[in-house]
């Protein structure tokens, strides 16, 4: 029976207990270190179009989908080989899935320049015939979004050194605090075998 008394004395502290732990908040994701352009809608020149693709911050190992619609063909990337981005502004290009115009591969511009619904984002497209690169933007077949929305992502380089986090630089590459943007450092060393600080 007194078993019983000090459960029943216990259990408005363990219900306490249990709300407060599950209301805690999830620790801070880790910020994302990647270049992206993503969306999807129809322009002046493309009735529609998808897009989502992601890089590391220096347009390193590139890799997504893309679709347009346009001059009644569907046209379909098979590959990305290449994703720039500086500011609000992706150019990217790649390999064509077969298609009637008999194109190979294609290069995109896409220019977020406002809100969802804004109809301020643009596109241009091109194809060709021999491989593109993403050094300079296009302006084939340039186009003003009539629906949809293109989101353009920048991202900084990550932190290469703890030093970097320090003084407030913890801030500067997204982390809530100096000990997770140096945990974030120390992890990448330790994944490529260097202990240096």
């Amino acid at each position: 029976m007194k078993s019983l008394t000090t459960i029943a004395a216990a259990l408005p502290l363990l219900i306490a207990l249990a709300l407060v732990s599950s209301s805690v908040a999830a620790p801070p994701a880790t910020p994302s270190f990647h270049d992206s352009v993503a969306g999807s809608g129809s322009s002046t020149t493309a009735t529609a179009f998808a897009v989502n693709i992601t890089s590391g911050p220096s347009g390193e190992s590139p890799t997504g989908l893309a679709t347009l619609d346009t001059f009644g063909v569907h046209f379909v990337a098979s590959s990305i080989t290449c994703l720039a981005v500086t500011g609000n502004t992706a150019t990217y290009a790649g390999a064509l899935e077969p298609n009637l115009f008999g194109l190979a591969y294609f290069k995109v511009t896409d220019v977020d320049n406002g809100p969802a619904g804004s109809n301020l984002d643009t596109g241009a497209a091109e194809g060709s015939n021999t491989p593109e690169d993403c050094t300079t933007p296009t302006f084939g077949s340039l186009g003003h979004l009539t629906s949809g929305d293109l989101v353009v992502t920048d991202a900084p380089p990550p932190p290469s050194s703890t030093r970097q986090c320090l003084s407030g630089g913890y801030r500067a590459y997204g982390f809530a605090t100096t000990g997770l943007c140096v945990a974030y450092v120390n992890a990448g060393r330790l994944a490529a075998g260097d202990s240096r600080g």
